[in-house]
């Protein structure tokens, strides 16, 4: 069980902050990322950006004791029917083999271990979570979003999943955030388990609950 580094705003010592709170409920922690096209596309060699950007975050997960898991999309995390907005800006595809080759060399730091075997089927989840806000045509709240959380280690208990991702731990600070008239942030904004301000919502409690029985009985195992 874990989450990522996304913060509520980009403040370093808020998203230190964040991550030393959810880091007492969670055995791992996920890396989830495009690949820099364009830093690959300027020549820029994968093993520095790994130790310049990378490294240090995942030293600072091991520090807590945490397996460290990584997501690689190629796509656009935002609009998995597009490309990379900067793939795209450069006027190239993912379709053209250049640009697979590119695309895989960020994995040179990707060893996340796992306890089943390779040959094992093993179901896991990566999720943006449940709003606890009402948005448009979605209507929720609160406690709304506790329930997801309640029903989603249920389903994740029936298929005997072996890991579960909540990729926001807090809301967004959309006031601080400097987004595009068109972007669907928004939307993803209040899906954190605590608020914007590190303040626990009524979901944490459900995570909690899951996170604290016997490690065997648990989604990570």
């Amino acid at each position: 069980m874990g989450f990522s580094a996304i913060p509520p705003r980009n403040d370093q010592a808020v998203a230190i902050q964040a991550i030393d709170i959810w880091s007492r409920r969670a055995d791992a922690a996920i890396i989830s990322l495009e690949p820099p096209w364009a830093e690959l596309l300027a020549g820029t060699d994968p093993a520095t950006l790994v130790r310049v950007v990378q490294l240090p975050l995942a030293t600072y997960y091991r520090s807590k004791g945490h397996e460290l898991w990584i997501y690689l999309d190629p796509g656009n995390g935002l609009n998995r029917a597009g490309e990379s907005d900067p793939l795209a800006a450069a006027g190239h595809s993912l379709t053209e083999p250049a640009v697979q080759m590119l695309g895989t060399a960020p994995m040179v730091f990707s060893r996340a271990s796992r306890r089943t075997s390779p040959t094992s089927r093993s179901s896991r989840s990566s999720e943006g979570g449940w709003t606890s806000l009402s948005l448009g045509a979605i209507v929720s709240s609160q406690d709304a979003q506790r329930r997801y959380i309640v029903r989603h280690m249920e389903l994740l208990d029936r298929a005997s999943a072996i890991g579960v991702f909540q990729l926001t731990f807090t809301d967004l600070d959309l006031a601080a955030l400097s987004l595009p008239a068109d972007s669907i942030v928004p939307l993803f904004a209040y899906n954190g388990l605590v608020d914007a301000n590190l303040q626990p919502k009524p979901a944490l409690s459900a995570w909690d609950e899951a996170f604290g029985r016997p490690l065997a009985s648990r989604a990570l195992y």
